[in-house]
């Protein structure tokens, strides 16, 4: 009950700031209102009015439906559902105006010639305005910082609809069917691998966050098999019957996809964390690492770091170490340069084949650099007495 009467404070601002909000726009409704109202007018009076009646609901229709989408993203941001209010504002409320004004232009210019000459430059141009205004969208995602995973992803949607407007155009010539129904493969398999910065970025996700680099890095390896996927359909149903050419290109499509569910398994941070600890304990006993005893309280960082690269802990470890040898920050960053400096390598840049070869030799480097920092301070007498 206490919560309740907590909360209604809240609910009222919440519903002060939508009702002052939508005032603004009343204006703007009015305008609306009076606009459908003159073009019924019009249509009813005669025929001489009736083109301008129709330009007016041609621009009216579409505004209104625009404006009901962006009270939805108002509503949504009054409710701090920031990524919605701006999905409805910047992209949804723009592009149903793009679209039911564009789709009505067309509609008027088949009334007025009675023909459909411009009939097949409708799905080009929706695709292309749709593309600039995705690509703003994502924009605006990034620039906020809040949501740049999902900008990113919306400015790869961007392209895929980009290659859509290109292969609309290209399959109005006598060859568009070669290279405009191919162009459609690649740009549906870029759309889909659109999601990778959501994989790669996510925190739900994290886990993934190597395979979901490898899609943003191969999408336009995979989108250019696509393409040559869709020129083999062509050529097959040509040639061959159509039963053949969808035997063949389910087969083409299913190898593609199982190749890229395995690398993406292959890339996940639990397997890749048990190959490593794989290598780790089958070549420890080759590794030479400083055999001091003085050093035992510091074991636990270096295998954490020559497991893993995490260098974190023991470069704290051995700052901590060095301070209470009196060396100031300036005189210990030379002798921890070389584990400072380490980076792990982009596991996903690396073929499937020679990974667990380039994990030995990422383990071997890792032993290299702790046993040269050791050495280095081995050799200074104040830090090995205060060891």
């Amino acid at each position: 009950m206490a919560q309740k009467v907590a909360n209604e404070p809240h609910q009222n601002s919440q519903r002060s700031q939508l009702y002052s909000r939508i005032f603004r726009y009343l204006p703007a409704i009015a305008i609306l209102v009076a606009a459908f109202v003159a073009s019924g007018t019009f249509f009813l009076k005669s025929s001489l009015y009736f083109g301008l009646g129709a330009l007016i609901f041609v621009f009216c229709l579409p505004a209104s439906i625009a404006l009901a989408c962006y009270f939805v993203g108002i509503v949504c941001d009054i409710y701090d559902h920031e990524l919605s209010a701006l999905f409805f504002k910047s992209f949804i409320a723009q592009s149903t105006f793009v679209f039911f004004f564009i789709d009505a232009l067309f509609s008027l210019a088949f009334l007025v010639t009675h023909n459909f000459l411009l009939e097949p430059f409708l799905l080009p141009l929706l695709f292309l305005a749709n593309a600039i205004i995705l690509y703003r969208f994502g924009d605006i995602l990034i620039g906020g910082k809040r949501n740049q995973a999902v900008g990113l992803c919306a400015k790869r949607l961007a392209t895929s609809l980009g290659v859509c407007f290109f292969a609309s155009f290209i399959a109005l010539s006598p060859i568009g069917i070669w290279i405009g129904d191919p162009l459609y493969y690649a740009a549906l398999t870029y759309a889909i691998l659109s999601v990778s910065p959501l994989i790669a970025f996510s925190k739900r996700t994290q886990g993934y966050h190597e395979a979901g680099l490898y899609l943003m890095r191969s999408a336009l390896l995979w989108s250019g098999v696509a393409f040559f996927i869709g020129v083999a359909a062509l050529a097959l149903t040509v040639l061959q019957n159509n039963v053949i050419a969808y035997a063949v290109i389910t087969a083409l499509g299913a190898i593609v996809i199982a190749t890229v569910g395995f690398r993406i398994y292959s890339l996940g941070s639990e397997r890749i964390a048990k190959q490593s600890e794989d290598v780790y304990e089958k070549h420890i006993h080759k590794l030479v690492v400083v055999p001091d005893e003085s050093f035992d309280f510091l074991r636990n960082n270096m295998d954490e770091f020559i497991r893993s690269g995490r260098k974190e802990n023991l470069l704290i470890a051995l700052t901590t170490l060095l301070t209470n040898a009196g060396y100031t920050f300036e005189e210990s960053g030379p002798l921890l340069r070389n584990i400072a400096d380490y980076e792990v390598p982009a596991i996903h840049k690396i073929p499937y084949l020679s990974m667990r070869k380039s994990l030995e030799l990422e383990v071997e480097k890792r032993a290299k650099l702790i046993n040269e920092t050791f050495n280095h301070m081995a050799h200074d007498t104040s830090v090995v007495k205060t060891i």
